[in-house]
């Protein structure tokens, strides 16, 4: 079973956040984990489906909007 601590630096190594050494450890730790493995490919294909996206421009003004909404 892998750790909520585990899903994190996942989430870090696709975004690659981790340094070399960092994933060594984290590789080395869950090493042939099926559910680690799972974890990874559902990151991998949202940041895919992310990544296939146009990116949109907020309207104009929107900041401020929503600046002046916090109380």
């Amino acid at each position: 079973m892998i750790t909520d601590e585990d899903r994190i630096l996942l989430q870090a190594a696709a975004d690659d956040e981790l340094s070399p050494q960092e994933l060594a450890e984290l590789r080395e730790r869950l090493g042939d984990s099926l559910e680690a493995r799972a974890f990874e490919k559902s990151v991998s294909d949202f940041n895919t489906l992310l990544g296939s996206m146009p990116e949109l421009e907020a309207p104009p003004g929107i900041a401020n909007r929503i600046l002046e909404q916090i109380p």
